[in-house]
């Protein structure tokens, strides 16, 4: 008989804190769930302690597959996975003793393709929340789902949110993704929301994060950075009809955003120049701002986005070179994709 909840695990050099992830989800006080750890090619000793852990409980499945990124290797699970829904966690964070009990209680009769729930960093007392509603359990409409995504960063993370397993296998096409190593999350939550039709939130803290410098979400490089997902959001605004002008303006403003965070790392670590960055992001959201851009979706002025990062990179630092190589490489790939 097939498990009610497939726990996937991807695995990629987090022996420091793999034990502690694996043993939260080992200690469920709900037993009914399959437990699917996936080594991406990690060169620590992850590998053995996977093995360990699969000889000692028969919940455990284990497979490797050489380095392909999270997205990759999260769709791996998922291919492998039985359960009637999937859970995301990630190998060096942990979840609530119990996490799959609550989740079944509103489960159990299989009404909803993805229900939502809260989280909170391991250093915090407070929790985040994903939506603000007056109740523990909400039913969500799809039209506040699809608003939620494309407006904030709430609901991104894969790790925040239960899936229907039908759902989940839905798309086939992951491969086509397997180079992304930036905002993985993202672009598998775009078209899990678009192939859902049935959504709750439950408003518990039952996941908890942990911050440091070599989790998987602070290792992404620079050089990985990709305009892909901000243009596939733009696709699925267009699906779903998000089309008002602040809507726009926030996608926008979003990837702009992305940019800048990428061009600052080719800046030294000091403080006067993070100063200069801050300056520098304010004046050219200002111009974007006032030329339309942050308002009108138009690929063909992205031309004037160049030249003002490229006038305030200039007018403050001397490494330009390097930022005019990004930039290049930004464009043509956006222009790629575009079409223009």
């Amino acid at each position: 008989m097939n498990p009610f909840f497939s726990v996937i695990v991807p695995v990629y050099n987090s022996s420091e804190y793999l034990c502690e992830c694996l043993d939260s989800t080992l200690r469920q006080s709900f037993g009914d769930f399959e437990l699917i750890v996936i080594n991406d090619g990690s060169t620590d000793n992850s590998y053995q302690i996977i093995k360990e852990y699969e000889n000692i409980d028969r919940r455990i499945r284990s497979y490797e597959h050489c380095n392909s990124g999270q997205l990759f290797t999260r769709m791996k699970g998922v291919e492998k996975s039985n359960g009637k829904y999937c859970i995301f966690v990630d190998s060096d964070d942990t979840i609530d003793k119990d996490m799959l009990y609550e989740l079944h209680t509103y489960l159990k009769e299989e009404k909803y393709d993805v229900l939502f729930y809260d989280w909170k960093k391991t250093n915090m007392n407070n929790s985040s929340v994903l939506f603000e509603t007056a109740t523990v359990f909400t039913i969500l409409s799809k039209e506040t789902v699809e608003k939620k995504v494309i407006t904030s960063s709430a609901i991104n993370s894969m790790c925040l949110k239960v899936v229907r397993t039908t759902i989940a296998k839905k798309n086939n096409e992951y491969d086509k993704y397997k180079a992304i190593r930036y905002a993985e999350d993202f672009v598998q939550t775009l078209d899990l929301i678009d192939k859902s039709d049935s959504f709750a939130y439950l408003n518990k803290t039952l996941y908890f994060y942990r911050i440091h410098c070599d989790s998987i979400t602070h290792q992404k490089l620079y050089s990985e950075f990709s305009l892909y997902p901000r243009v596939l959001e733009f696709g699925y605004m267009q699906k779903w009809g998000i089309n008002t002008k602040s809507d726009i303006a926030c996608a926008n403003s979003f990837l702009i955003n992305c940019a800048f965070d990428n061009l600052i790392s080719f800046l030294p670590e000091s403080e006067d120049e993070k100063k200069l960055y801050l300056k520098g992001v304010n004046v050219i959201q200002k111009e974007l701002d006032e030329y339309g851009i942050l308002t009108n979706y138009n690929p063909k002025k992205v031309n004037f986005f160049k030249i003002c990062i490229v006038k305030w990179v200039y007018q403050y630092h001397w490494r330009i070179e390097r930022v005019l190589l990004l930039l290049y490489k930004i464009i043509r790939r956006f222009k790629s994709i575009t079409g223009r």
